[in-house]
């Protein structure tokens, strides 16, 4: 059996989709200069997103060459639809397909398919520059805004016009990024004059439409030479929109400001632009054409510091490519225009809160500390670049982020022994320790639980306020229990900071819930377990014996206020077992839900490991060390890390078949046609299977660069 490993099928889901049996090419070549010979060598260096796809061709034939591949085109299913297919097309009695033929014997529709072929066969590119994300940015501003902007509304008696008034002042507080972001697709594509040949056609076409369909637009639409490029443009701008058209009297809003953004709408252009340069086939919109009239010219992707990363890797066939810029990721996460947001959103609530202006005052200068402290403990972003290679046994990619780590590498991961060997999806991560963060998250908690007193004492009657009084002053010794406790006992239980998770389906039970018709075989349960690394069990222990000991207290304090309601409820003491290793501490689900008893919340607690679990058998086989299941994959699991991750996708495959021919049983009472759909699902499920998985490794390199190495496996049937 030979075996080959293929890209990350996150960031090639339709690669990971066809080339799943991907398992019999012969040696690769070496790959030419893609510094010099792809889009990176002519994509602007200020762009702020940049895409590329390289030798899909390649990638195509090593598919139909698998025994997967062939296996797909051997399917049952497939062969009835060809043959179908092939039926329809030589009936010639359909007008629709005698036209299609028509069409497929023109030469010069001939000649098109054979262009697009190629468009497909080599590279794709997608880029845009920096109005993108200012794009997105100010609709992710205009969505955090409308809760205070609704808020503020609310208070009004006019609702309608004050919240049109704030959208138009946040659109004209920001016009300078009103416009269309410039965005280019790609196709390498080496006829250039086959390409002006269709372009001929289509002008002709596109000339004739506009004239009878919409007169206004042909003088806008033009063929033109752009610095060397051949180019149909369509260049439009807001003037264009029927404003007589559009009841603009009835806008509630301030109508001073409305002409102001209309006026602005009015002067925004829009060109629509496809034809061919430097090699590429390409399609583009923005505000100008000036974006591809430089397009090649100055510096390009392939002269920025980031990109350098590859050039280590220039001997492998780059398959993928993938850039963002610094300022795209700020503008796309824009924490700090969700704290102010946030901000806004509770000055808006004091406001018609109605609290005293001292009141007020103290609020706001607590939430901006808050916020401010937040955002200090925010990772900064950063620019990311990243790459995938194909091998002779798979794909294997590098991605780097020049954000802030957020993971700790300063030594090997030893949580990767506890994933139960193969699971489903196994991940395990070290973060930074920062024990001063929740110092200042106590000390703001006291802050806060003062303000309330006084907002309370506003707001509540005698009563009332009596009421809250006797409340407050029995669960604040069990906050001040919990907080400290939390600092003295349970940060330096875990303060490895190490962590795992994971997903598996090693659990079986033929009737999960009560209810459930009895399956004929045993149907594995999704499991859920988290693993944390322990530094001293005994305050673990104590730790968390004082949580239970907070909640009981808490469950008690509000007995008194709702004794009808709670007065039944208590928090249970778990079942504890003695194990090997130490001890399983579970709480049986209530018998009403009928559930297969192997389910049940648990702890296990040995003397350097926690595990949280769904299921004991969960708890047992984490808490017992096995090698991870990582041989075949070019990733250093022993190496100095901050994150590991584990896929494995034939385990998901035997999580969901089981289920399925569980419900094909369930649901098709012929024996013949259940078999036929089992058979089927078979069929299908083995070619799914060829896709083993993948596993990623995460450091900081010499460059103080996060790096991520990932490898995909396939293997052919």
């Amino acid at each position: 059996m030979r075996r080959y490993r293929f890209p990350p099928a996150m960031r090639r889901i339709w690669c990971g989709i066809a080339l799943l049996p991907l398992l019999a090419s012969p040696a690769l070549a070496q790959d030419a200069n893609v510094y010099e010979d792809s889009s990176l060598s002519v994509v602007p260096a200020d762009a702020a997103f940049y895409s590329a796809s390289l030798r899909m061709e390649e990638q195509w034939n090593i598919l139909k060459k698998s025994n997967a591949g062939k296996k797909i085109m051997q399917n049952a299913l497939v062969q009835m639809g060809l043959g179908q297919a092939q039926m329809m097309w030589n009936s010639g009695g359909d007008a629709n397909i005698q036209m299609m033929k028509d069409m497929l014997a023109d030469p010069q529709n001939q000649k098109l398919i054979a262009l697009l072929q190629e468009a497909i066969s080599k590279e794709f590119f997608l880029y845009a520059d920096d109005g993108v994300a200012a794009q997105l940015a100010l609709l992710n501003q205009l969505n955090m805004s409308m809760n205070s902007i609704q808020i503020e509304a609310a208070q009004s008696d006019n609702p309608e016009e004050v919240m049109a008034s704030r959208v138009i002042e946040l659109l004209l507080d920001n016009a300078d990024t009103l416009q269309v972001p410039d965005m280019v697709m790609g196709f390498k594509v080496s006829d250039g004059e086959g390409v002006a040949s269709q372009l001929d056609r289509l002008e002709e076409i596109l000339t004739q439409v506009y004239r009878s369909e919409a007169p206004m637009l042909s003088d806008r639409f033009k063929r033109e030479s752009l610095d060397g490029g051949d180019f149909l443009t369509l260049r439009l701008d807001g003037s264009l929109i029927p404003w007589e058209e559009i009841p603009l009297d009835d806008f509630p809003g301030d109508r001073e400001q409305l002409n102001t953004l209309v006026d602005k709408v009015k002067e925004m252009t829009l060109v629509v632009m496809l034809g061919y340069r430097d090699g590429y086939l390409m399609f583009s919109v923005g505000d100008t054409s000036e974006h591809i009239e430089q397009f090649g010219k100055g510096e390009t992707l392939a002269d920025r510091a980031e990109t350098q990363k590859m050039r280590q890797h220039l001997a492998k066939p780059i398959v993928s490519i993938g850039y963002v810029s610094e300022s795209f990721m700020k503008n796309i996460n824009n924490v700090q225009g969700q704290l102010e947001s946030v901000k806004s959103m509770i000055d808006s609530l004091v406001e018609m809160a109605g609290f005293p202006d001292e009141l007020k005052e103290k609020i706001a200068a607590e939430g901006a500390t808050i916020l401010d402290d937040f955002s200090g403990i925010v990772p900064e972003a950063g620019s990311q670049f990243g790459y995938q290679m194909l091998v002779e046994d798979g794909f294997e990619g590098y991605s780097f982020s020049w954000g802030n780590a957020v993971f700790d590498d300063s030594a090997p991961l030893t949580l990767t022994g506890q994933l139960g060997g193969n699971p489903i999806l196994g991940i395990v991560s070290r973060g930074k320790q920062a024990p001063e963060s929740y110092s200042n998250f106590a000390d703001t908690f006291e802050r806060v639980g003062k303000l309330v007193d006084e907002v309370v004492e506003f707001q509540l009657n005698d009563d009332e306020q009596a009421q809250y009084e006797r409340v407050r002053d029995q669960l604040l010794p069990l906050l001040d229990k919990l907080v400290a406790t939390t600092k003295e006992n349970l940060q330096p239980a875990l303060a490895s900071n190490e962590t795992a998770f994971v997903f598996d389906g090693k659990v079986k039970s033929a009737q999960l819930q009560n209810t459930m018709p009895l399956a004929t075989n045993l149907l594995p349960i999704p499991e859920l377990g988290i693993a944390m690394k322990v530094t001293d069990a005994d305050k673990l222990r104590k730790g968390v014996g004082d949580y239970f000991d907070v909640a009981k207290g808490v469950l008690e304090t509000f007995k008194v206020l709702e004794p009808n309601e709670l007065g039944e409820l208590k928090i249970p003491s778990p079942l504890v077992t003695d194990e090997q290793w130490g001890k399983i501490y579970q709480f049986a689900l209530p018998p009403e839900l009928g559930i297969d008893d192997q389910l049940a919340p648990n702890a296990g607690l040995s003397k350097h490991l926690a595990v949280v679990s769904l299921a004991p058998q969960t708890t047992a086989r984490l808490m017992l060390e096995q090698p991870l299941q990582s041989e075949g994959y070019r990733v250093d699991v022993k190496r100095p890390a901050g994150a590991i991750a584990y896929f494995n996708f034939p385990g998901l495959v035997d999580l969901i078949e089981p289920w399925v021919n569980y419900g094909v049983e369930l649901g098709i009472d012929d024996a013949f046609t259940s078999g036929m759909v089992k058979a089927q699902v078979s069929d299908w499920t083995a070619i799914l299977r060829c896709f083993r998985g993948g596993m990623s490794v995460t450091y900081v390199d010499d460059d103080d660069v996060q790096v991520t190495h990932s490898h995909v496996l396939f293997q052919d049937l």
